[in-house]
């Protein structure tokens, strides 16, 4: 008895094995402005790195994804 394999697109079927759990998201640009907080005088020590709404959209995500907390 002779095996017979199917050749295929090797290098196509990693990279689709590879973008099976890839998602991509759109922002706007507003909302890409408003990603980085704003440094506050009033704030001692290292400045705040994400804002409020930066936070809160990737909360969101992780939970729509039923991702968790890390």
């Amino acid at each position: 008895m002779k095996n017979s394999y199917q050749k295929g697109n090797w290098k196509q079927y990693n990279q689709n094995l590879i973008n099976r759990g890839s998602i991509t998201f759109w922002f706007s640009k507003d909302v890409t402005r408003k990603w980085k907080a704003k440094k506050d005088k009033k704030h001692f020590g290292r400045p705040f790195t994400y804002s409020n709404l930066a936070i809160s959209t990737a909360h969101t995500i992780r939970v729509v994804l039923k991702k968790p907390a890390c």
